[in-house]
């Protein structure tokens, strides 16, 4: 194919110099082919008739170049189609060669294998005829030993059901005795759990009313000091407003002496002045006089305001600072004994919940030592005093850190007031 194609690419080149030369061999074949077979007598010229299209064709072929050049592509894409038909015909050929081997060569395998089938067969006929004798053999023993088994087997049955009717009797004969034995072990057990519970139950009451009425008297006591310290707040409350008061009396007696004293001021200058006046309108000279005079009234008349100014404000700086210590101390007295009432409240309330928390737990561990003594039957009676002492013993612990804080609070809070009593003496 590739071959075809180069010709033709060689034929419509474009140089007119292979055209020419193509053309010139063309002209130079026809007409010799045509002499040559004008020649003979039997040739292709001579067997056509004139005006046959055959011979126009091939005259007006040898006339035109363009016409011959593309005759002759023709002809040699025919004859590449040609060559490329027979090569696809001769793949396909070697294909159908390979083909045929593969057929043949699984043909051989198939006939092998075919053999070996036969001879595997034949062989395995053989040792099934072996197989079989064998299997006949064994079948005959076995039925001599099943025969054997089967007369065993009857002679153990019947020992085997007088045994079993033996065995029996005796299960029966134990079973009603240990039936009897738990009776009377069940009963004894009962009586027992019975006296454990009232035990129990005497216990827990005489020890849920011990703790209440050491509940009841701590919250009493606890009571009792609130109020006595809410008691001696208010008397120091108290002490304070009267001095409060006394402290206003008295101020209110500075400010009438001040008032009088600055009365009796303002008439002194009042006096000074119509002295003043009387001096100036006697003579020039004395009014020098009166002036030089004029300036210590004048200082003093400054001082008399000026303390008639201050003791006022004196008094209202006095006051505030009394009323803001007073409300400071009061407050914070005031803030504590909050403080204490609701430790206090606090402190009856952890009370309560641990009684109320304490009943389920008492009942909960009497009655996982019932069960213990119903399984083991070995528990002692002093076991069930043991939780209710460690459960006092916790309770007063607490109680008694909650009683210490209450007073060490309140030793607080009656230094806090002594001291405030020292630093107002």
């Amino acid at each position: 194919m590739s071959k075809g194609h180069g010709s033709v690419a060689t034929t419509t080149a474009p140089a007119s110099s292979k055209v020419d030369a193509v053309m010139d061999s063309s002209v130079r074949w026809s007409a010799d082919f045509g002499a040559a077979t004008s020649a003979k007598a039997g040739g292709y010229s001579r067997r056509c008739q004139p005006g046959d299209p055959k011979t126009t064709d091939r005259r007006r072929l040898l006339a035109d170049r363009n016409e011959y050049i593309a005759y002759l592509e023709t002809h040699v894409e025919r004859a590449n189609g040609a060559a490329l038909e027979a090569e696809s015909a001769a793949a396909e050929l070697r294909q159908l060669r390979i083909r045929m081997d593969g057929l043949e060569e699984s043909s051989r395998s198939i006939a092998r294998t075919v053999d070996s089938v036969q001879a595997q067969s034949s062989h395995a006929s053989e040792n099934g005829l072996a197989s079989r004798q064998e299997v006949q053999e064994q079948l005959q023993l076995l039925e001599g030993r099943t025969h054997r088994l089967e007369q065993r087997v009857s002679e153990g049955q019947t020992t085997a059901e007088a045994e079993i009717a033996r065995l029996r009797n005796e299960m029966s004969l134990a079973v009603q005795e240990l039936g009897q034995r738990l009776d009377e072990r069940v009963q004894a057990l009962k009586d027992r759990l019975d006296d454990r519970v009232q035990a129990l139950q005497s216990i827990h009451d005489d020890g849920t009313s011990l703790i209440i009425r050491e509940a009841q008297s701590t919250c009493v006591r606890l009571a009792d000091d609130a109020l006595g310290a809410s008691e001696a707040s208010q008397r120091k409350v108290d002490e304070l407003t009267r001095q409060v008061e006394t402290s206003k009396r008295r101020l209110d007696d500075f400010v009438s002496q001040t008032e009088a004293g600055l009365e009796a001021l303002s008439a002194d200058v009042i006096g000074v002045r119509a002295q003043l006046a009387g001096l100036t309108a006697a003579t020039s000279a004395a009014s020098a006089d009166s002036a030089e005079a004029a300036v210590p009234t004048t200082t003093h008349t400054a001082g008399v305001r000026s303390s008639s100014i201050g003791p006022d404000s004196f008094t209202d700086g006095v006051a505030d600072q009394v009323e803001r210590r007073l409300a400071g101390r009061l407050g914070q007295q005031v803030l504590q004994l909050s403080n204490v009432l609701r430790r206090v409240v606090q402190s009856q309330a952890s009370l309560s919940q641990q009684l109320s928390a304490r009943q389920p737990v008492t009942t909960s561990t009497s009655a996982s030592n019932l069960l213990a003594e119903a399984d083991y039957a070995e528990l002692s009676s002093g076991s069930y005093y043991t939780s209710p002492q460690a459960g006092n013993g916790v309770t007063n612990d607490v109680r008694r850190t909650a009683v210490d804080e209450l007073y060490r609070e309140l030793r607080q809070l009656e230094a806090s007031t002594g001291a405030c009593r020292t630093r107002r003496a």
